[in-house]
């Protein structure tokens, strides 16, 4: 049975840009402020951080239609939700610093900071210029696993996963201005737990040859 995803759901972001398993979660301060307004998100393995700093509340955004335990439809406006490890919570926002970083902040300074629209398809296809972009059937709400590909989007940039030039960081959130060129940076699946994810995965590839799987993920145009 495929498992739509809900309002209210605790769930994690699994990038696809790459083959390993990376997840979109917080870098926690030791040293400095206690409650900081903003902290580093990370794009990261999922041993590196404690479970937790994985796990993001789904949420709808005040005053819309949309309410707790409602499935999650394609273009809804979301906002997501961290509890950090001082129990402060947090929403996912472009800073408003530099219009592009993206962190989780106490108090973001403007709602549509942590607004976002949700977008996904079944497919995607790689266009003959290595452009990756959408494709296949449409489904009326977004589910859980490799279903799904989904993209968040704010004021017409895209939650990516892109390269730390410090090499600090795994890999570094940013808003992405459009589809990429090449690769999947901007398209992530979502899960309940990381643990889930990387068992989901296990079973996929035990079910199916490598040329199988490749045929359902990407297609070239």
């Amino acid at each position: 049975m495929i498992d739509v995803v809900r309002y209210g759901d605790s769930i994690v972001l699994e990038s696809c840009e790459c083959d390993e398993h990376l997840f979109l979660g917080i870098v926690s301060r030791k040293n400095g402020r206690r409650h900081p307004l903003q902290l580093t998100t990370e794009v990261a393995e999922p041993d590196k951080f404690p479970g937790t700093d994985y796990q993001w509340r789904l949420l709808p955004v005040v005053g819309g239609k949309r309410k707790w335990g409602d499935p999650v439809s394609f273009a809804d406006r979301v906002r997501l939700q961290m509890v950090d490890d001082k129990g402060q919570s947090r929403m996912l926002a472009v800073s408003h610093l530099d219009d592009r970083s993206i962190m989780a902040e106490r108090r973001p300074a403007r709602i549509e900071c942590c607004t976002w629209w949700l977008s996904y398809s079944r497919e995607l296809a790689v266009g003959r210029d290595g452009r990756v972009t959408p494709a296949g059937e449409f489904a009326p709400h977004v589910h859980y696993g490799m279903v799904n590909y989904v993209t968040l989007v704010n004021r017409a940039g895209y939650l990516g996963a892109v390269d730390d030039q410090y090499r600090i960081l795994r890999k570094r959130t940013a808003l992405v201005e459009d589809l990429p060129e090449k690769g999947k940076s901007v398209w992530w699946r979502l899960y309940r737990s990381t643990s889930d994810a990387v068992a989901v995965a296990r079973q996929e590839l035990r079910s199916s040859t490598p040329q199988e799987t490749a045929a359902r993920s990407l297609s070239v145009v």
